[in-house]
């Protein structure tokens, strides 16, 4: 997950969301919807299914890219600067709660970032590599 890997303009959350069950699990458009409405809801994020991207904050986005990658099942999620992507947090908990209602290990998310923002990580059970 990172700025880098955009949601598509075009497709509502919902569809962005089932576009990547379609393509890699083979899933009709029909359950695709509903596996990305259910994962939206989980979130307590069902009021953005017919949402663009544009319309959603930055956290929302967060949480949208972070479905988006959960989806494809027995990957590795990678999340790159989680601090650049949801300036307004301050901690962890917002990754850690949103795994947890995912049903998502914390073993399958490698977070990545610069080492000047290592104060973000100091009551975390995160591994911190130098």
């Amino acid at each position: 997950m990172s700025r880098q890997t955009p949601l598509l303009s075009n497709l509502s959350i919902t569809e962005n969301i089932a576009l990547i069950l379609q393509v890699h699990e083979k899933l009709s458009r029909e359950d695709a919807l509903q596996q990305a409405k259910e994962a939206l809801e989980s979130l307590d994020l069902g009021y953005l299914c017919e949402f663009r991207y544009n319309n959603c904050n930055l956290k929302e986005t967060f949480h949208i890219q972070l479905i988006r990658a959960i989806m494809i099942k027995g990957s590795q999620i990678i999340i790159d600067q989680p601090f650049s992507l949801v300036r307004e947090e301050l901690s962890l908990d917002f990754i850690f709660k949103a795994l947890e209602k995912l049903k998502i290990s914390i073993n399958t998310v490698l977070i990545l970032d610069l080492n000047h923002q290592k104060n973000y990580y100091k009551e975390s059970p995160c591994l911190i590599i130098k």
